[in-house]
Formats: C-alpha cells, structure tokens, sequence
C-alpha cells in the first residue's frame, strides 16, 4: 500500500546561515595536502644537492668514510651519483636508486 505524498509531510527548507561558511569538498576530493612540502622537496634534490660523476674505473662503495670500512657495492667509471656530504678525504654519494655510501674524495667529480 504506497501512501500518496503530500507537501504538508515534506521537510521545511532552511534558508542557510549567512554567518556560517558555505561548505567545501569532502576532504577526499580536496587533494594532496602538503603540495608545497613535495615541490620544496623537489627543488632540493634537483638545486641544493650537488651531483657528481665517477672518474675512476671500478671503485668501492663503503659503509663507513674509514679505509678498513666493509665495501658496500662497487661503482663504475662514468656512474652519475649526487654528493650528500663531504668529509676529510672522503664523499657520502647516493645512486639513483637510493643506496647512500662513502667514497674516496678524488673518485667522484662534482659536476
């Protein structure tokens, strides 16, 4: 049995409070809430990092800026890194995919 509608059982329209603002996008729809921090991010990497090249053929990557230091990876002649830090003889570089280590001074080249 479907009642038949009638507009005395419809809700009363309350005009909007001109004292409250008008409501925005549901937080899902407004985006990345940080849009600042990212672009800050990616003008570090690109301007404040110093990138470098390796000149010397086959050198050892390692954990420690210490001689006797374990050997982490090996970086090839040509390799493109950026120059993280600088200390006494040594460079701490990371390659493009994110591993960071020490390398003699005079093997990388800043570019």
């Amino acid at each position: 049995l479907v009642r038949p509608f009638r507009l005395a059982d419809a809700d009363p329209v309350v005009p909007p409070d001109p004292r409250r603002p008008p409501p925005g996008p549901p937080p899902s729809q407004k985006g990345p809430r940080f849009p600042p921090l990212l672009s800050l991010a990616r003008y570090f990497d690109d301007h404040i990092l110093r990138h470098g090249i390796v000149i010397q053929k086959d050198i050892a990557c390692k954990y420690e800026p210490i001689d006797k230091s374990t050997t982490y990876y090996i970086l090839r002649e040509g390799s493109d890194v950026r120059i993280l830090s600088t200390r006494n003889a040594w460079r701490q570089i990371a390659r493009p995919d994110g591993k960071t280590g020490w390398v003699k001074r005079d093997a990388v080249e800043e570019i």
